[in-house]
Order: C-alpha cells, then sequence, then structure tokens
C-alpha cells in the first residue's frame, strides 16, 4: 500500500467522555463515524503539550505519523475551548449522525462538566491554523519562465490550489528551473511554504536546492539559497527578512543524488546486486504557498477590511482547513 496523503487507519476514541454521552460508540471507529469524517480533517498537534488527548484522534497514514486530533478540548488564556474539525453544520436534516453528534457536544459544552485541564498558549493555536486557500485568496497566478516563450503553455494552478492531493510534474520542470508567482496586490510575505508530491514512495521529484527571489524596491532580491531535506513534510522556507510584494520566484536548482546505490536486479540467472549512481533530474512539486506575515488572523482581516459588513462572507478565506498543518480524513 502506497502513500497516501488523505488517507487515515481509524479512530482512537475516548468512548466514555462526557463529551460524547449523547452520541453511541465504542473506543473505535465503527459505522456511525462514516458520515462524520468524510471530509473532516485531523489538527496536526505537533506542537500542542503532550499531555493534551483528544477526545477522537484520527490515526495518521503509517507514512507520517502525526499525532492528530478531531475532537479535543483546552484551556486557552482564560477560557476553554472546544474544537470540531468535522462539518457538523451543512445539511443536517440529510445527516443526522452530525445532528446528534453536535448535539452532545453542545449539551457538554454548556454544562458545568466542560472544564478542560490542559493549557495550549495562543500562539500555538494560532500556528495550527495555516491558510492553505491563501493563493486563491490572493489570486496568484503561476508561470515557468523560460528562454524561449512556450508555444503550449500548461497549467500549473495545481501547485497552488491548497490541496497536497495535486500535484505537477513533467519535464518542463527540468532542473534548474523558476517559477514565477504574481499575486494581484502587493501582500506581507515571510517565506514559503514548499510540499513535495505526496504519493511517492521512493521521493522522485523532492527538491533539494533552491533559490528565492522577491521583487521589492523596483529590483529582485534573493531572500533565501539553501537545501531542503527529502520527506513528506511540509517545508518552511523562511526568507531572510520580512517582504511587501507581490512577485516572488522560486528557483529550484537541483534534486537529490548519491553514488553507488545498492539495487538488486532479477535476471534469468536469478537476482544479482550491483551499484548504480543515481539522480533525480526533474521535480515534482504538490503545493508551494506564501507564508503570511503575522499570523492567520492578520491575513482574514487584511482579505475582509475593505467589504462592507453583511457582504463579506464570500471573501472568508480557508483558514481552518490547512493543507500544511492538518491531514484530510
Amino acid at each position: 500500500m502506497g502513500p497516501t496523503y488523505s488517507r487515515g487507519m481509524g479512530l482512537a476514541i475516548e468512548a466514555n467522555h462526557p463529551a460524547l454521552a449523547l452520541f453511541p460508540t465504542r473506543a473505535y471507529q465503527e459505522w456511525q463515524w462514516e458520515e462524520i469524517i468524510h471530509g473532516a480533517y485531523g489538527l496536526n498537534l505537533s506542537g500542542f503539550p503532550e499531555e493534551l488527548t483528544p477526545i477522537v484522534q484520527p490515526i495518521d497514514d503509517y507514512t507520517r505519523n502525526y499525532r492528530l486530533g478531531m475532537i479535543l478540548e483546552c484551556k486557552v488564556l482564560k477560557g476553554s475551548l472546544l474544537i470540531v474539525t468535522a462539518d457538523l453544520d451543512q445539511d443536517l436534516e440529510k445527516r443526522p449522525v452530525a445532528g446528534l453528534l453536535k448535539k452532545s457536544l453542545f449539551t457538554y459544552a454548556a454544562s458545568e462538566k466542560f472544564s478542560p485541564k490542559v493549557q495550549v498558549s495562543k500562539e500555538v493555536l494560532i500556528n495550527a491554523f495555516f491558510p492553505r486557500k491563501i493563493m486563491i485568496d490572493y489570486k496568484v497566478g503561476i508561470k515557468l519562465l523560460k528562454d524561449i516563450p512556450d508555444a503550449n503553455p500548461e497549467d500549473y494552478s495545481s501547485i497552488l490550489d491548497g490541496n497536497p492531493n495535486t500535484f505537477y510534474t513533467s519535464e518542463r520542470l527540468k532542473y534548474p528551473f523558476t517559477v514565477e508567482m504574481d499575486a494581484e496586490k502587493e501582500i506581507p510575505v515571510k517565506g514559503l511554504i514548499y510540499m513535495p508530491r505526496q504519493n511517492e514512495r521512493e521521493h522522485k521529484g523532492d527538491i533539494k536546492g533552491c533559490r528565492v527571489r522577491v521583487y521589492i524596491n523596483g529590483g529582485w532580491k534573493t531572500v533565501y539559497d539553501g537545501e531542503l531535506v527529502s520527506s513528506y513534510e511540509p517545508k518552511e522556507i523562511l526568507f531572510s527578512e520580512v517582504v511587501i510584494t507581490k512577485r516572488v520566484r522560486f528557483t529550484a536548482l537541483y534534486g537529490f543524488s548519491a553514488k553507488g546505490v545498492a539495487d538488486y536486479s532479477e535476471t534469468q540467472e536469478g537476482w544479482f546486486l550491483q551499484t548504480l549512481d543515481y539522480e533525480d533530474t526533474s521535480a515534482a512539486i504538490a503545493e508551494l504557498l506564501f507564508i503570511p506575515a503575522g499570523n492567520p488572523l492578520d491575513y482574514i482581516r487584511d482579505l475582509t477590511k475593505n467589504v462592507p459588513y453583511g457582504e463579506d462572507k464570500d471573501m472568508e478565506p480557508s483558514q481552518e482547513k490547512s493543507a500544511t498543518r492538518e491531514i484530510e480524513y
């Protein structure tokens, strides 16, 4: 079974927790959870206190094994917070199971029993929610820079769509290459999120050496020049400084290579061992996203500050479902 981004391995459930008092369940996933987990997300709890145990915890795919939470509670500042990453609002008249779970959780949250013990800092909570649709919200376009204009340009939008299940790879991304991202307006940016292809067992296409340049003050400035590691993890490429820009160029310089790699091959005489030199020549990119300066709350305010009251629904960014900090289940 190969790696897949949107795959869970079941649920670990605190079946006796009072939050689930009105929702029949055992300590593991049964049929009633199928309606709940469809389209749900598991919040990545990597930065949360180790003593925090989710009420409902998705079991992540073995290729990552993140600690996740779908229903959890914690203390934040002077208040108590109940976090649910499943959809318990849409079409409840057709989703009685979701409606029952919502009733159970709301009843618990309104009772004296709702008293979380684990304290979580505001910073940890804010960092857990990354705006995965930031490139769409800011109307960012992307193009491959070439010495000779491309007569048949391809669509590279899957690199910016905030969905790690999609990716782009082809000989057009043969090293070295540069893609330019152009936003509709200038925004404060402190880095990029680069996510490699998520369904490649051998990590072919992972970028190692890269450079980032931004257009500021009428010219191009290098804000990152370094190397990345090969893994399924999203890579935070932090700039040398926060910049206000609308144009960013990402240059992939080279991939991963090695000499004397052991390789077993089968012939008519049987299996034999040989050593080969390996070099990855082209890239595969699932996501390339701006990291906004400040926190996601600043990002939300920036998108909605000029929208008249009552007309902001279509402008709401999708910060609650992060492609880089959460795992779709």
